[in-house]
């Protein structure tokens, strides 16, 4: 298969943008999205053959791309240096000589602590993104199950990543995936996304009986899939 085709897009502001086209034979149409951490534009098309239909499809959408971009640079980001929630609390990272290990601490701010003698910036930075995943996982895995009990099924395993287009997934098999940067949501918000990935168990579709099994683990899932939809920006900029 061919790399991917990239071009760029000069918007009305005169800014260019770059922009990707990824082939995906499962897509059904050409799709555009806005990368909120790169700020690049990426399009999804279901054969090479429609490559060259994608970049018009994107210049034609170019005051859309514009008005995205300035929404994301008008929403300010936490309170924080590095934009670091945890549970929804704004969160630092400090390196201690003393002891060993990493652990959450609570306080004003919430800190996570990387303990060790000699530690490079680089290897604090790592031990800290690695206890954020492994939060996540905790976490992720306690809904998951609480869920699967509810809906009479069985979780095969779960996979953290760092996905960009979707928070979560679900195979036939039952092997879940999510986000790691969903520790940073408040916890509520995290479980609707086990339960919408739990409820792919039972429905691979988003059809009315589906949103049923949702319901029935979630019953305010509304209010947690919209949060995602207006603050999801803010988990995809964190930076530890």
């Amino acid at each position: 298969m061919r790399p991917p085709l990239r071009f760029s897009l000069h918007l009305p502001s005169g800014d260019v943008l770059g922009a990707t086209v990824n082939v995906n034979s499962r897509a059904k149409r050409i799709s555009l999205r806005l990368d909120p951490v790169t700020r690049e534009a990426f399009l999804t098309t279901p054969h090479e053959r429609y490559s060259q239909e994608a970049q018009r499809f994107a210049q034609e959408r170019v005051f859309w791309l514009a008005a995205q971009l300035a929404r994301l640079s008008a929403r300010p980001l936490t309170s924080t240096a590095n934009g670091l929630l945890i549970r929804g609390i704004p969160t630092e990272v400090r390196h201690i000589a003393e002891g060993r290990g990493v652990s959450l601490a609570d306080g004003s701010p919430q800190t996570i602590l990387v303990r060790g003698r000699s530690l490079t910036a680089q290897t604090v930075t790592a031990r800290a993104l690695a206890f954020c995943r492994e939060l996540a996982r905790a976490d992720l895995a306690q809904s998951a199950a609480l869920h699967a009990t509810t809906l009479g099924v069985k979780v095969a395993g779960i996979t953290i990543k760092d996905t960009r287009s979707r928070w979560g997934s679900c195979t036939a098999a039952g092997q879940l995936s999510f986000c790691w940067r969903l520790i940073g949501a408040p916890p509520s918000v995290l479980d609707y996304v086990a339960a919408h990935e739990v409820a792919h168990m039972r429905e691979m579709n988003h059809s009315d009986r589906f949103w049923a099994h949702v319901r029935r683990c979630c019953p305010n899932y509304a209010t947690e899939r919209a949060w995602l939809k207006t603050h999801g920006h803010s988990l995809y900029a964190m930076q530890i």
